[in-house]
């Protein structure tokens, strides 16, 4: 059996390494269909080398990605390979160039090989592997004149975007509001604020595709160009008044009330009353009638020819209904349009006018720019010199118009003067139509079929078509499963251009046992454990089955790396990073995921994509700003004391006891002068204070920053303590957002908190296998990744398609998207069903595409499981999906398994497990660190003052007072001085006499005769100064006050001293080398002045001017 298994491996190889080399070949045109784990960036790489080896010229390719991530993964690989070849011996490098496909090796190629490293290194600006995005940016900024851009424009990130969309929705908004706009006043009345935002944001996202052609969309609707409310009115009451008054002679017959009620709502129809019609037709909900509801058993059977005329009549009046209800619609949505397109312009406007632009705007300009403008032919023209081959990764995810672009760059490959005879020029596409999985961002299956027959027929020699399906990540058992899925035509539907095409793989690791597991859905209990009256309403119940589902994940996992299971396939015990938990959304079973894995201790990485404005970490940083802004706002303070922030006196968190003691029975007190009056707290308090007088001299980085770090433990420690490892990262990056802040405005605590809540900020982390952690991860987070285990736990439920609030994007001409806006509850007309069943069904294509990401992200093992509030799982899930196709008996807990043999050594790369850390944590862990010592080269001359006491807070204050006085009082008139002083002194918190007396003594020092020289005639006030002093050193300090002058230059330091020296000879000398170190600075800056030093005692107040023998180094 080794050796059928181990033959089966090396022809999957042989097949393998044919179909990558014959995708890699350069001299020809490819369009690569590559399964999941078939090794597509390997072939791309080696699709790149080729060319380079085959003599193209680097800065000729042009290689377009999805992500930056994969083109940097794509770089690093082509860079590490063409560095190893610089180094091989020529055997070794023949080898690795003949595995290629590359026949011909000689002496001239292999000299070509060892260049190819430096040649791709020396390339101005680099290879061109970079997403389409950047491709745009780069084609905008060499040809903006043409492109109608901003030069040198700047592109802005989501949250950019976000603001400045923003920005112009409120502007459009309230001029309509002010106006009394009627398309304004159409949508209030179909919409709450929060569906009017939803509404717009999805019609905004879809800008560049968006369609206006509503004649095209009446068409689609079924409804004529003079269909109106009044003319669909008269249609609906214009009866065959003899069939009704035969319908209502025979109702009023009857002793029935139904009956009785039914002739009475005739008769008024007949007198043209439609709402009578209407309520005969249609329940309160707006649902159809059923027919036993508006005639008696009875009547049915004695008049059958009434039943059926009813019928018919009811038919003809739903139709009309229906069709009331899509011009209702239809109006609705032209009216939304209009706003939306207001904006649209608005949004356009401030980009320009801020000379910045989106991502999707560089897309849509690229396009304009290549396709539709008159100056397309000159920009081609210009591009064609540059580009000769073009290879397009992960096309599948590309969206119509992104292809536009594609096809303009190749178009002059191969036609007119492009189609040059000596050179053959490429194009190369690789991806997986069964991975089509980013709907949401324009992906579009049937674009990328389009694309691939488009230059078929333009290629004279044909686009060569080339399949992978030899996969190199999963075992046998784990593809024989995604093979059983899909052999279903159910399951297959959507995935590949034919529905009857199959879906195979073939595995290079055979012999590797794989394992799948499918377990018993969980469903949910019969009785609440719990006293619904006595709990949230939002809270998730324990044993509601995606907390119990989590629960038992969790328990399993945590099992596994405590008992060391093995696992075959590696040779080693499983480690946390072999573990991928895949969801379909980040919902409730995804919190409750991270809770119980961080409730276990088990090693867990945050959510892959986390709103920083949602996470508890960053609200209570933004209580803690809106506290000290305004220490009255109750509901920031009570949040605060809630918040890992503060700690309880008796060392323990703060609990709801604690804030009902402080807040009851406080009358009209603020819960801050509460608090600031308890004595029990007044640890608290005093912190407070301390917060809210930071708050006042910081930045808001500075201020957030100086809160985490003081004390020991820091509050950062509580925090990573209180919410775990997820919070810190998520803190740093809300300080980066507040230094990003700090640049572009001008800082104030205020300022951000506005700024920061004003949009949602979201943070996408990298989840590869760098750290030894469980992840938790969207099915769409995960494209592009595997693990050796994977979950999928959230297979029972289907596409939620009763969001009533989204419109429906509808299919336009050119690849255009038109919007239809779609009132849920009422009746619908059969044209309305028809085009949401077919979105639906678009809807549940990607869904099952999903499947096939999600099966194929496992190398070794694949756990089935699910959770439901139903009896059982939806049909057509993804639970129901596998469960049909997989066969075998399952045990009694309802478990079925299927597991491979072990024939097969374990993979080199897997056997040695990592290093575990060491349990033991060092005492210094919980130290906070000493201030950092400044290094024996420099000389900080305010470090050579040593005190033999720390000052108190006020005088540390007044000091700074002080300094500040000195430093702005001077250059003012006379007669400003003394309320300038004032205004100063009341910001930092002194005021009454003390303000007074301090503002006198420092404009009497300022206007004092004898002081003149060194106050008047602009001095430089607080001045940085570093230099180098020769053998001393490097000087880095500031000076209190510098003033040059034609022959001299002054140096004047304040010292505030309260019993100052009465001579030079008493002076510290550490004042002394001070002084003497800003004076040879300054020395060596102006060589040919006199450079006087002198000190200002404060309190006396006395200059005395220091000798110059005295300052010399």
């Amino acid at each position: 059996m080794v050796a059928r298994r181990g033959g089966c491996m090396n022809l999957s190889l042989r097949i393998a390494s044919y179909e990558q080399r014959s995708a890699s070949d350069p001299h020809r045109s490819v369009w690569v269909a590559a399964n999941a784990g078939s090794g597509k960036t390997h072939v791309l790489v080696d699709r790149v080398i080729r060319l380079m080896l085959s003599g193209t010229s680097p800065d000729k390719i042009l290689c377009i990605t999805f992500t930056k991530a994969a083109a940097a993964e794509m770089a690093g690989r082509l860079h590490g390979r063409l560095g190893k070849w610089v180094v091989l011996e020529d055997s070794e490098l023949v080898q690795h160039i003949r595995s290629m496909g590359h026949r011909e090796v000689t002496a001239d190629t292999l000299k070509r090989a060892r260049e190819l490293f430096t040649l791709a290194l020396e390339t101005p600006g680099g290879l061109k592997i970079q997403t389409i995005h950047a491709f745009c940016e780069r084609l905008l900024q060499l040809f903006p004149v043409e492109a109608g851009v901003v030069p040198g424009f700047e592109v802005m990130d989501e949250r950019s975007s976000a603001e400045l969309l923003d920005l112009a929705r409120r502007t459009v908004i309230a001029e309509a509001e002010t106006k009394g706009n009627p398309a304004m006043r159409r949508i209030a009345a179909r919409a709450q604020a929060e569906a009017f935002d939803e509404l717009l944001r999805t019609i905004l996202v879809k800008r560049s595709d968006l369609s206006v052609d509503f004649d095209y969309l009446r068409r689609k609707l079924g409804l004529r160009k003079a269909d109106t409310a009044e003319s669909i009115t008269d249609e609906l009451i214009n009866i065959d008044s003899a069939l009704y008054d035969r319908m209502i002679a025979t109702l009023e017959q009857s002793l029935s009330t139904t009956d009785q009620k039914s002739a009475g709502a005739l008769r008024c129809a007949k007198a043209g009353d439609a709402d009578a019609l209407k309520d005969l037709c249609l329940k309160k909900d707006l649902k159809p009638r059923a027919l036993t509801s508006i005639l008696s058993k009875k009547l049915r059977t004695a008049e059958p020819w009434i039943a059926e005329a009813l019928e018919r009549e009811m038919a003809r009046a739903l139709g009309l209904f229906g069709k009331h209800a899509t011009l209702d619609m239809l109006e609705a949505t032209e009216a939304l349009v209009a706003i939306a397109a207001r904006i649209i312009a608005e949004y356009e406007r401030v980009k320009r006018l801020y000379g910045r632009y989106d991502f999707e705007d560089l897309i849509l300009r690229t396009r304009r720019l290549l396709v539709e403008q008159v100056s397309s032919a000159w920009v081609l023209f210009k591009l064609d010199g540059g580009i000769d081959h073009i290879l397009v990764d992960e096309a599948q995810d590309t969206s119509p118009a992104q292809w536009q672009i594609v096809k303009a760059l190749a178009e002059e490959f191969f036609a007119g003067a492009g189609a040059r005879a000596d050179l053959a020029r490429t194009l190369f596409v690789v991806g997986d139509r069964k991975q089509s999985i980013f709907s949401f961002q324009g992906a579009d299956p049937t674009a990328f079929e389009d694309t691939r027959l488009h230059f078929d027929n333009r290629i004279e020699d044909g686009l060569a078509t080339v399949a992978l399906n030899v996969s190199y990540r999963s075992t046998e058992i784990v593809l024989e499963t995604v093979d059983a899925v899909f052999k279903s035509a159910l399951a297959r539907r959507g995935l590949n251009a034919r529905s009857d095409e199959d879906i195979l793989h073939q595995a290079v690791r055979t012999g590797h046992a794989g394992l799948i597991e499918m377990w018993p859905v969980t469903l949910k209990d019969e009785k609440p454990a719990y006293d619904p009256w006595l709990v949230p309403v939002d809270r998730i119940d324990r044993n509601h089955p995606a907390r119990k589902l989590a629960r038992q994940i969790a328990e399993t996992i945590a099992r596994w790396l405590r008992e060391k299971r093995w696992i075959e396939p590696l040779g080693r015990p499983v480690q946390p990073g072999d573990i991928l938990i895949l969801v379909r959304s980040r919902n409730d079973f995804f919190s409750s995921m991270l809770r119980e894995l961080n409730r276990l201790g088990v090693p867990v990485a945050g959510a892959d994509r986390v709103t920083l404005n949602d996470h508890i970490a960053i609200q209570d940083l933004l209580a803690l700003g809106q506290f000290v802004i305004l220490p009255e706002d109750d509901h920031a303070l009570a949040c605060l004391l809630k918040s890992p922030l503060i700690s309880h006196a008796e060392g323990r968190a703060f609990n709801d006891e604690d804030l009902f003691d402080l807040a009851q029975g406080r009358g009209r007190q603020s819960l801050w002068q509460r608090l600031a009056a308890s004595e029990a707290l007044k640890s608290i308090a005093a912190k407070l204070r301390r917060w809210i007088a930071i708050a006042d001299r910081e930045t808001p980085f500075g201020f957030y920053s100086r809160v985490l770090g003081e004390d020991m433990p820091s509050v950062r420690q509580n925090i990573l303590a209180r919410l775990g490892p997820e919070a810190i990262d998520l803190i740093d990056a809300f300080l980066n957002r507040a230094l990003d802040y700090e640049q572009s405005e001008t800082p104030s605590l205020a300022g951000f908190l506005h700024w920061f809540t004003s949009a949602e900020t979201e943070i996408r982390r990298d989840m590869d296998q760098s750290s030894d952690v469980v992840r938790i991860m969207t099915v769409h987070g995960a494209k592009g990744l595997e693990a050796h285990i994977v979950f999928l736990p959230d297979t029972c439920s289907l596409p939620d398609d009763r969001n009533e609030v989204q419109p429906l994007m509808l299919p336009a001409s050119e690849g255009k998207l038109i919007p239809f806006w779609r009132f849920g509850g009422g009746v619908e007309s059969s044209e309305v069903k028809a085009l949401r069943d077919l979105l639906r069904e678009q809807r549940l294509e990607e869904y099952r595409r999903q499947l096939y990401v999600a099966l194929t992200r496992a190398r070794d093992e694949l756990y089935i499981c699910g959770y439901t509030s139903d009896d059982a799982p939806k049909d057509g899930s993804w639970y129901a999906l596998i469960k049909a196709s997989l066969a075998g008996e399952r045990d009694a807990q309802g478990l079925l398994r299927r597991k491979g043999v072990q024939t097969a050594p374990p993979e080199p790369s897997a056997v040695a497990p990592n290093a575990q850390a060491s349990d033991e944590v060092p005492a210094w862990i919980a130290m906070k660190p000493p201030r950092e010592l400044a290094g024996r080269d420099w000389i900080n001359p305010s470090r050579l003052v040593r005190k033999t006491a720390s000052a108190p807070a006020a005088a540390m204050e007044q000091g700074r007072a002080f300094h500040r006085l000195f430093q702005l009082l001077p250059d003012m008139p006379a007669g400003e001085r003394s309320q300038a002083a004032s205004r100063l002194l009341v910001r930092r918190g002194i005021v009454g006499d003390r303000a007074r007396r301090l503002a006198e003594r420092v404009i009497a020092i300022i206007e004092h005769p004898d002081y003149a020289a060194w106050f008047e005639g602009g001095g430089l006030a607080e001045i940085p100064l570093m230099a180098e002093l020769g053998g001393e050193g490097l000087l880095a300090g500031q000076v209190d006050r510098i003033v040059v002058r034609e022959k001299d230059v002054l140096i004047l330091d304040y010292k505030s001293d309260r019993a100052p020296p009465k001579d030079v000879a008493a002076v510290p000398l550490a004042y002394i080398a001070q002084l003497a170190a800003y004076r040879t600075a300054l020395a060596r800056m102006f060589p040919h002045k006199t450079v006087m030093a002198a000190l200002l005692w404060t309190e006396v107040p006395h200059l005395m001017i220091i000798p110059p023998e005295m300052l010399a180094i």
